[in-house]
């Protein structure tokens, strides 16, 4: 199936460095990230099946320490910091 996918300037130059970087087409390089995407997603469902949801404070420290939103931390992990916490 064929799509039509939208990047900004910025994104394009990225992706552009990315498949020089790779030897690949741009397009090649869009489905290696797609398809690395659902593996990852995979794996933490697996991993949250089996374990429960982190700690929210380990959720926390480890976002503080790679400087990223705890929010999207959260909300990558599949949950939900306000309601774990309280």
């Amino acid at each position: 199936m064929a799509m039509t996918i939208r990047f900004t300037d910025e994104e394009t130059e990225q992706l552009r460095i990315q498949a020089a970087v790779e030897g690949v087409a741009m397009a090649e390089v869009v489905r290696r990230a797609v398809t690395e995407r659902i593996k990852r997603q995979s794996v933490l469902t697996r991993l949250r099946e089996a374990w429960g949801p982190p700690p929210v404070d380990q959720v926390e420290r480890a976002a503080a320490s790679l400087g990223i939103d705890p929010d999207r931390a959260a909300e990558l992990l599949g949950i939900n910091r306000h309601r774990a916490a309280s």
